[in-house]
């Protein structure tokens, strides 16, 4: 279905409904004007859904674009249809809350006639959590069960089950997979997007494959031995500006020896010569490696950046640079910084507001590569998600703590700032964020349960008095 619908729905209609043994529908939307078409398209839609054929698959939406996701919200038209077909499976992404995966993955099988054991869709339910950043599409989802299938990746990570998985896809194996990594990667960082492209319909797969390909990129040349030649190639990487999404940290991760000298080495290099963006990514994994001099070296960037992040609100990269060094000592078991910058959070309502911002965009953009100056505020869908997610989890840590070491997890005390940030701007304004949050979500004993745990924790007691300030907010509001 696609910018000729109008032409072409009447004989899709009298194809389906004509026929007696229809067996499976399934409809692509790639209507590019879809608010002006959407009434014509629904109601043509229903007829054909609540015809004849045994099972319709519905994808609807637009595929992403390499820079942005389109977003928009189902009518009662479209839900009284998804209610009543058998399959639905979107082409653009949604929430992974919101879609059975397992059931999907089960249609799926009955569709392809093949047998898909539980070991695999629990896999399959792994990778997406851990890759997909809350969001899932038809086409990824597809994607990870023909890796599942065709590759015995059992107890794997996705990474290695994307290297084959491409590999027999490119034909080629690894030289003319590290070629297509390459032209990814100048896609990405490219201000032209005008260019001739070899791997075409690799580059425009997902967005998974994108962040994939871009890690084995960077890993491929990050870990190896510095040569003249290499040297030159990480100078170009030092020179990127943009910042990893969480997905491409992940397929890193799997791929680096963090304990590696010569990784760690790259990475001091790099660090000198690179961009603030670049910076940022770098700061990130040297605080996955947990060595001393990775601490070190952090610290020292730490104290010089110090200083400074009271002017971030005007250069926004450098406390986003400070705020990853920051979490990245963290890790590192480096409290006496945390303390420093939660109190910095808590007297400076605007550092607090960016840092609400920056949590946002990490988490929660549509934007795939992004740059912090180009952070001006939360999306209220941006925000509504990390109310919702930042909600659940802290429930989930406090109320389940039994030991002060618990409590200790990595940013907790970050997560509880950022929480009534973005609590605050949530009942400041209920309206809007009502069509993207239920009426559960406002309830006010969901935030007294929050600031309870807080009060009987082992917390330090200025936390507990930011909480009861934000909470007596949120009421009065």
């Amino acid at each position: 279905v696609g910018k000729e619908f109008a032409n072409d729905i009447e004989e899709i209609q009298n194809t389906i409904i004509n026929e007696t043994n229809v067996k499976w529908v399934i409809f692509f939307d790639g209507i590019d004007k879809y608010e002006s078409s959407s009434n014509l398209y629904e109601k043509s839609i229903e007829k054909i859904i609540l015809s004849n054929a045994e099972h319709v698959v519905l994808c609807i939406g637009t595929a992403e674009d390499i820079n942005c996701c389109r977003f928009r919200e189902l009518s009662d038209i479209f839900q009284n249809i998804l209610e009543n077909s058998s399959l639905h499976i979107n082409l653009r992404s949604v929430d992974t809350k919101q879609i059975k995966i397992d059931k999907t993955l089960n249609k799926l099988k009955e569709v392809y006639g093949c047998r898909l054991t539980d070991a695999s869709i629990n896999l399959v339910n792994k990778w997406v959590n851990k890759y997909c950043n809350g969001r899932i599409d038809y086409r990824t989802l597809l994607m990870l069960f023909k890796i599942v299938l065709d590759t015995d990746v059992s107890g794997t990570s996705l990474s290695n089950g994307l290297y084959k998985y491409h590999s027999q896809f490119i034909n080629t194996g690894e030289k003319k997979l590290i070629s297509a990594a390459a032209e990814v990667v100048s896609y990405i960082t490219s201000d032209s997007k005008n260019e001739s492209l070899t791997y075409e319909s690799i580059i425009h797969r997902n967005k998974l494959v994108r962040d994939y390909l871009l890690s084995y990129y960077w890993s491929s040349h990050v870990q190896e031995h510095r040569s003249a030649r290499k040297q030159t190639i990480l100078e170009n990487i030092a020179h990127w500006k943009i910042i990893f999404p969480r997905t491409v940290n992940h397929f890193i991760l799997d791929q680096v020896d963090s304990t590696s000298a010569q990784y760690i080495n790259n990475l001091f290099y790099m660090y000198d010569l690179a961009s603030n963006e670049m910076k940022i990514n770098i700061a990130y994994f040297l605080g996955r490696t947990k060595l001393s001099e990775a601490k070190e070296f952090l610290f020292k960037r730490w104290d010089e950046l110090k200083k400074k992040i009271l002017v971030a609100e005007s250069e926004p990269a450098i406390f986003y640079l400070f705020r990853t060094i920051t979490i990245s000592l963290i890790y590192m078991n480096n409290f006496e910084v945390e303390e420093w910058f939660i109190k910095k959070l808590i007297e400076t309502p605007s550092l607090s507001e960016l840092n609400l911002t920056l949590h946002c965009s990490y988490y929660y953009s549509a934007c795939e590569y992004y740059r912090p100056d180009s952070y001006t505020h939360c999306s209220d869908r941006t925000c509504a998600l990390a109310f919702r997610s930042l909600k659940e989890d802290l429930n989930n840590i406090l109320q389940n703590t039994s030991s002060n070491k618990e409590l200790g997890k990595k940013s907790l005390k970050l997560d509880i700032i950022t929480f009534f940030a973005v609590a605050i701007k949530v009942y400041s304004k209920k309206s809007s964020f009502q069509k993207f949050l239920k009426p559960a979500d406002f309830e006010p004993n969901s935030l007294q349960k929050i600031k309870d745990s807080i009060e009987t924790s082992d917390l330090p007691e200025y936390l507990k008095d930011y909480a009861r300030i934000c909470l007596y907010a949120c009421f009065l509001i």
